[in-house]
């Protein structure tokens, strides 16, 4: 039988600032108990890491694959893959957007205000 996860982390694709670091990290166990080796790669690029933690520090902005492979000493493989979305600064745009929508739930709740006092006079 094949290893098998027992965790990963992060457990789906991430956005990260340029320059910044994230660990990614798995946790995997063989059912029969052999010993597993790790096999990380960045993009198509294999990593020099041989265990179950990664930490990834991107310099250039762009979408990147990070994949580990999982074998037991039988040559059985699992495999996970993230895809990561490196910009210049995470949630950029957040601050733009929260704006219009707060101001867009105050207007909300005013006119509804202002309508169940038109509807009781």
């Amino acid at each position: 039988m094949p290893p098998i996860f027992n965790s990963i982390d992060p457990s789906s694709n991430i956005v990260l600032k340029k320059g910044s670091s994230r660990i990614f990290s798995v946790n995997a166990s063989d059912p029969e108990g052999k010993p597993l080796s790790y096999l990380w790669f960045v993009n198509t690029e294999r990593q020099t890491t041989n265990t179950s933690n990664f930490k990834f520090k991107p310099e250039k902005k762009g979408i990147y694959s990070l994949k580990v492979v999982i074998s037991d000493d039988r040559g059985l493989i699992i495999y996970f893959e993230w895809k990561v979305n490196v910009n210049e600064e995470v949630n950029s745009k957040a601050g733009y957007n929260l704006i219009p929508i707060s101001l867009i739930i105050f207007a909300i709740t005013i006119l509804y205000i202002n309508r169940r006092k038109i509807s009781t006079i």
